[in-house]
This record gives C-alpha cells, structure tokens and sequence, in this order.
C-alpha cells in the first residue's frame, strides 16, 4: 500500500529546529511520551517525540508502507532498551506498586503486609530512577550497588539545596 509523505517541523532543542519530508509508520509510548517512528528524507530509520513537533503538512507524494518496517528497533514493551537495568528494591507502604508491570522478568516477594522485594529488569536508567525517586524513603534500593552509589550521591546534591 502507498501512503502520504509528511512535512515536519521538528524543534530539536529549544534553539534548533530542523525540517523533515517524513515516512510515518507508528506512534508509541515510552516513559510517558509519545513518538513517531519512521524514515527521513537521508532515509534513516527515526524517532520524533510528538511534543516537539512544530508543524506537519500532508504532502502529495507518496511512499510505499511496509508493514515489516513497522518493528521498533531498540524498544521493548516497557521502552526504549537502553542499558537495562536489573534491580532489586525493597518497598514499604506502597502495595499498590505491586499492581503494575515495570518490566521484563518481574518477580514480587511479600515480606510483610506492607512490604514486598521487586525484582525486575527496568528497560533504561531514566525508567529505573524515575522509578526510585517516586518512592522517596519508602523504596531501598538492595542492587545493583552501582544505583546504590547514584541514589546516595543524588541524596546528598537535594540536600544541598534545601541547606
């Protein structure tokens, strides 16, 4: 099947705006943003996130739908696959965490009436520590100590603020 070719006005940054004759092929949501994914005019396969879209005219010229191009590269179901993160956290006082899917491989253990261990592989460290910063004192974070260490230095910098 053919399909209508696109005019984007992209804003990059906000001091960079760039045009792109765009070949849609799906929106999606990751970490609470959408996206459309498709082909430039240099042909490269990319994601624009839909709040930095300025403007989209429907051209006349055409290109050719592939439904096998329809595959997002780099994304799981739970978003964008980069540098996953396999975490262990100990929740308190927060059970209705237990009623979502953070990611792959998730495992929840109850440990009283209002705590439970989370085990799950977080698709990115966006994901992971927007995850742990919503928590606040009632998550602890058992590994990797790597986020251990980020979690105490990000601690110690919000105190700075307020002292």
């Amino acid at each position: 099947s053919t399909r209508n070719k696109l005019k984007i006005v992209y804003k990059k940054n906000y001091r960079e705006i760039r045009d792109y004759t765009f070949e849609p092929y799906s929106m999606f949501l990751v970490n609470g943003m959408w996206y459309l994914n498709g082909y430039d005019q240099n042909n490269r396969f990319i994601n624009l996130k839909i709040s930095r879209i300025e403007t989209v005219d429907i051209l006349e010229a055409k290109y050719r739908y592939d439904e096998n191009t329809n595959e997002i590269k780099g994304l799981s179901k739970f978003g964008y696959k980069i540098n996953p993160i396999s975490a262990i956290i100990v929740i308190d006082i927060m059970d209705y965490i237990s009623e979502y899917i953070w990611g792959e491989d998730q495992e929840i253990e109850w440990l009283s009436d209002h705590s439970f261990r989370l085990k799950v592989v977080f698709p990115n460290e966006l994901a992971f520590r927007n995850f742990v910063l919503s928590g606040g004192s009632n998550m602890k974070v058992e590994s990797p100590e790597s986020e251990q260490k980020w979690l105490i230095e990000e601690a110690k910098n919000i105190l700075k603020l307020y002292t």
